[in-house]
């Protein structure tokens, strides 16, 4: 499976803020390529359906086996047979309840049989590939009061060391949407546990 390739069908769904920093959109950055590309779930497309999207572009031109050899691989021990149609462009199409919209996979606790665990599904492609996870809390986010953090905020996950361009990315969105230190909190999963010294917040 070619994880780069994946990473760029991943990029080229997101959706683009519709004016930069200047509107409340920018708030609903979801990951960051390796080239420091935002890549957006403007409401309600979620960080689930980002990445199903990504999937699915992907995929499309494989054929049958192939595809779902892919989904196994992303989805892990989550996988089932059917959960195969969540991942194709005609089925989404026909049978989305949303125009804008996938229909989700039914992602949930694990204990649950009839629920993927979408941490498996994120984490396998966070792993592969060099893509930033984040979640902006932000005054008029839907997210904002999301585990009982109220003020404004940013989480950046990662299980790699950051590139220059998404170092270069998040100090400037750090600083255009004005978060504190106390308020950016970093789930490093890499092995160098650098993260932290790379956006000067070795300190904090």
């Amino acid at each position: 499976m070619n994880f780069k390739e994946l990473e760029s069908c991943i990029e080229s769904v997101g959706a683009k803020p519709m004016d930069g920093f200047s509107t409340l959109p920018i708030t609903s950055l979801s990951y960051l390529s390796a080239s420091g590309r935002g890549i957006y779930g403007i409401k309600p497309l979620l960080h689930c359906e980002v990445l199903q999207r990504g999937v699915s572009k992907y995929i499309e031109n494989k054929s049958k086996k192939e595809k779902s050899d892919v989904i196994q691989c992303v989805l892990g021990e989550s996988y089932e047979p059917q959960y195969e149609k969540y991942f194709s462009m005609s089925w989404q199409k026909s049978h989305s309840k949303h125009p804008i919209r996938f229909e989700q996979l039914p992602a949930g606790p694990k204990h649950f049989d009839k629920y993927i665990e979408l941490d498996d599904f994120q984490g396998m492609i966070l792993r592969n590939t060099r893509l930033v996870r984040t979640i902006v809390r932000y005054k008029g986010s839907p997210l904002r009061q999301v585990n009982g953090i109220s003020d404004n905020s940013i989480n950046i996950e990662s299980y790699n060391p950051l590139t220059n361009s998404q170092r270069r990315f998040i100090l400037d969105y750090i600083d255009r949407l004005h978060f504190s230190p106390e308020h950016i909190f970093i789930d490093d999963h890499s092995e160098e546990q650098s993260i932290k010294r790379q956006l000067g917040l070795q300190f904090f």
